[in-house]
């Protein structure tokens, strides 16, 4: 019986050593794999800062964007916006289209250490992410000011780019009959700030105060009234002032009033400086009546989510999303 106990004991024994052995490589393989799951939502943060910002810079200088002369600034995007500042790129450009792959460096290769997985034989693995970015015209979006402007106060002939500010009335023509009356600046009477009969460039709200304007069906409703539409005052508060927003570029109306309206032909980018409209008035230039805002237009790439792409960038605003 003493023997039997002795075989048994060390049984018991050899089946601990072995379940111990097993248990540690679970965990190395455990904290291994975390370590994995991390560097990879940090190279993750990097080709998404990478896409995007070689994106932006290709929207601005078409004639540079190419995978060489990018590189630099891939690099740099990347490992800045990774905790360990050290991973390596590789860039894809195609077509308004930047995709970015990231993969981590770790001893002076592309492979991430694993040092408590050498006890399985594995003891490096690649680790890899990747992001897309694409840029071009706003097709629709929500734009944070529920208004509309003429097409005609972005002719550069008359009003160029140059970052002097003026100011913009809400103003349109009560020139032709039915659908499609072209706006034309001369025929408007911008002392009366209309632009259709009962209207005046503000947009049908819902009741959080946001319209939804898309280039696939660009006719927008009219909101009513000379008046900030309502439950929209706060929008017009002391912090807009020096703002850059989108706002929706009008080239007809038709209709009148709460029956009335804008069609869109695509966004432009303004620096708001003031506003004039019932009630309230900030920064208005002395002498004028007009209702309207004051600052300027300005070309600019829009990083703002909530608003796709597909549309022109006549009117000066580029928009740059994640695709991937």
């Amino acid at each position: 019986m003493k023997n039997e106990r002795d075989n048994e004991r060390g049984a018991v024994t050899v089946l601990t050593a072995v379940c111990m052995v097993v248990l540690l490589m679970m965990v190395a393989m455990v904290i291994d794999a975390g370590m994995a799951y991390a560097e990879k939502a940090q190279l993750q943060n990097g080709a998404d800062a990478a896409a995007l910002a070689v994106a932006g810079n290709c929207a601005k200088n078409p004639a540079s964007c190419t995978a060489a002369t990018q590189q630099g600034l891939a690099n740099s995007m990347a490992n800045r916006n990774s905790n360990d500042g050290s991973s390596s790129v590789s860039l894809d450009i195609t077509s308004a289209t930047v995709t970015a792959t990231t993969s981590t460096v770790s001893g002076g290769n592309s492979f991430l250490s694993m040092p408590l997985s050498a006890i399985t034989g594995f003891s490096t693995a690649q680790v890899r992410a990747q992001a897309a970015a694409s840029w071009g015209g706003i097709y629709s979006g929500t734009p944070i000011l529920p208004l509309t402007v003429g097409a005609c106060e972005l002719d550069p002939t008359k009003y160029p780019m140059d970052g002097t500010d003026r100011v913009v009335a809400m103003h349109g023509t009560f020139g032709g009959t039915g659908a499609n009356k072209e706006v034309k600046c001369s025929s408007w009477n911008p002392d009366a700030g209309l632009n259709m009969p009962g209207g005046f460039g503000w947009l049908d709200t819902t009741s959080s105060c946001q319209p939804n304007v898309t280039i696939d069906n660009p006719w927008v409703d009219s909101g009513t009234g000379n008046s900030i539409p309502t439950g929209c005052t706060s929008l017009f508060s002391s912090s807009l002032v020096g703002q850059t927003v989108l706002i929706p570029i009008f080239g007809y109306a038709d209709g009148t009033g709460a029956t009335g309206t804008y069609k869109i032909l695509g966004w432009g980018v303004f620096v708001v400086k003031g506003w004039n409209f019932p009630s309230t008035k900030v920064n208005w230039p002395s002498g004028s009546s007009t209702t309207g805002l004051y600052g300027h237009f300005t070309k600019q790439i829009s990083y703002a989510e909530g608003f796709t792409m597909g549309g022109t960038t006549t009117y000066g605003a580029t928009q740059v999303n994640l695709v991937k």
